[in-house]
């Protein structure tokens, strides 16, 4: 339940302070799940072109990681009956104790070393190059379309219209940008909940993500 939040772990990790204050004594026999979170949606409008490629990004973190391919990741997640997603403003992972310890490697592994593999850029590429001539006759895509570009101005991020060019633009290097300038350890939280103590949450910090 609730009482078992760790809000704020205070860990310092090569300068960098990650904390939980306040957190509460485990309830046994609960899963542990990670969640690390990022301050990103009031920098979207400085971010230009990875604005733009930041849903590409996010889908492919889990395409591939410097030592593992995506298909490697997804055995490794399936495995351990755990779950592994990731979004614009971070990733989460969820799995019995006994396998919290995995669990929690393979966050930091598609968080921190994320490959963007280009042959599945160019899958993902694909996808939506075909979904956007789809929105060309859907009364909702239109409408969402034209609802950013009215609210938040043809200059902003929101506003934007992804189209068959922009798509097109995308590169590898663009979502290396985005990885490289938001994915970092000074905008980011790490939340730990489930049957685990501060002191163990504190040291799977310090083991999975020092490097950070």
């Amino acid at each position: 339940g609730l009482q078992n939040f760790a809000s704020r772990l205070k860990v310092e990790v090569g300068g960098i302070g990650i904390g939980i204050e306040g957190a509460s004594e485990p309830e046994p026999g609960l899963a542990d799940s990670g969640d690390i979170q990022f301050d990103l949606p009031d920098l979207f409008e400085t971010l230009g072109m990875a604005a733009r490629s930041a849903p590409k990004a996010w889908l492919l973190l889990r395409a591939g990681s410097r030592t593992r391919s995506k298909t490697e990741i997804d055995e490794a997640v399936d495995f351990i009956g755990a779950r592994l997603s990731t979004s614009a403003t971070g990733a989460f992972a969820s799995s019995l104790t006994k396998h919290s310890a995995t669990a929690l490697s393979l966050l930091a592994e598609v968080v921190l070393t994320p490959s963007f593999p280009e042959s599945e850029l160019e899958k993902l590429r694909a996808q939506n190059l075909s979904g956007l001539k789809a929105l060309v006759t859907d009364p909702g895509g239109i409408s969402g379309n034209l609802r950013g570009r009215l609210v938040h101005g043809a200059s902003h991020a929101y506003g934007e219209v992804e189209t068959e060019a922009t798509v097109k633009a995308i590169t590898r290097e663009d979502l290396q940008m985005y990885h490289a300038g938001f994915f970092r350890p000074g905008i980011a939280y790490l939340v730990v909940v489930g049957d685990i103590t501060p002191a163990a949450a504190v040291a799977a910090a310090k083991l999975h993500f020092a490097a950070w």
